[in-house]
C-alpha cells in the first residue's frame, strides 16, 4: 500500500461519508503474464477532494 499526503491537516481525521465521497474505485483488471500465469488487480484510490477525483478517472 502506497500512502502520501502533503496535508496541512495531517492527523485530523474525516468522516466515513467525506472518505467514500473521494474515493475511487477502478475496474479489475486481468492481464496474462509471460510465464502463462494471469494476474487479477484492481484499485481504490482515496483522493483528498472533489477535484482531485475527478482527475484520477
Amino acid at each position: 500500500m502506497l500512502y502520501t499526503t502533503n496535508d496541512s491537516n495531517e492527523g485530523q481525521a474525516e468522516s466515513i461519508d467525506t472518505i467514500a465521497e473521494h474515493s475511487y474505485e477502478s475496474p479489475e483488471i486481468t492481464t496474462d503474464l509471460q510465464d502463462g500465469s494471469f494476474v487479477r488487480i484492481q484499485f481504490h484510490i482515496l483522493t483528498d477532494g472533489e477535484a482531485a477525483k475527478e482527475i484520477s478517472k
